[in-house]
């Protein structure tokens, strides 16, 4: 399998990955606005120290 195609397979699992971690967070948090989920989507993926150092606390 060419390298292009591997990366694009991983691209794919990660997008993948992001879409469930999201759906997850929306199940947990309901009522929670789009912008607040993939804020605690970052917390997941940065660690919560990092995401919070980019994009301040979570409020």
């Amino acid at each position: 399998m060419p390298a292009e195609r591997k990366l694009e397979l991983v691209e794919d699992a990660n997008h993948t990955a992001r879409v469930l971690a999201l759906a997850g967070l929306a199940q947990r948090y309901p009522n929670e606005p789009r912008e607040r989920l993939h804020r605690r989507l970052f917390d997941l993926v940065l660690d919560r120290e990092l995401a919070e150092r980019a994009y301040g606390p979570l409020k």
